[in-house]
């Protein structure tokens, strides 16, 4: 398909078999080098936009409550004990797992 473009561009070309004199070549390639010069067509956004956008998304999330469900309960399994007896007769019971773990002697 592109050589069918570049055949009709060939074909119906104004300018086919003359030479440019040399200030029409300057002219001509300093009007191509100006264009290239010149950004990409379209609009970038401004600044403002931007900042806007942002601090609209930082609101937005530091407003809305992010609701995350508790973590399920897992059964109370029955504390552990651990008791211990020292050579003149001290006990020492140690209930391991329970919120309130004390120590109890006796």
């Amino acid at each position: 398909m592109s050589d069918d473009i570049g055949r009709l561009l060939r074909d119906n070309d104004p300018a086919a078999g003359r030479e440019m004199n040399p200030l029409e070549r300057a002219a001509m390639r300093a009007r191509i080098v100006a264009a290239a010069d010149r950004p990409a067509a379209g609009r970038p956004l401004p600044r403002w936009a931007l900042v806007a956008a942002s601090a609209a998304l930082v609101g937005f999330f530091c407003w809305t409550e992010v609701r995350v469900p508790p973590p399920p309960q897992a059964a109370s399994a029955p504390p552990t004990r651990i008791l211990l007896t020292a050579p003149e007769g001290t006990r020492i019971v140690w209930f391991v797992g329970t919120p309130d773990a004390k120590e109890l002697g006796s």
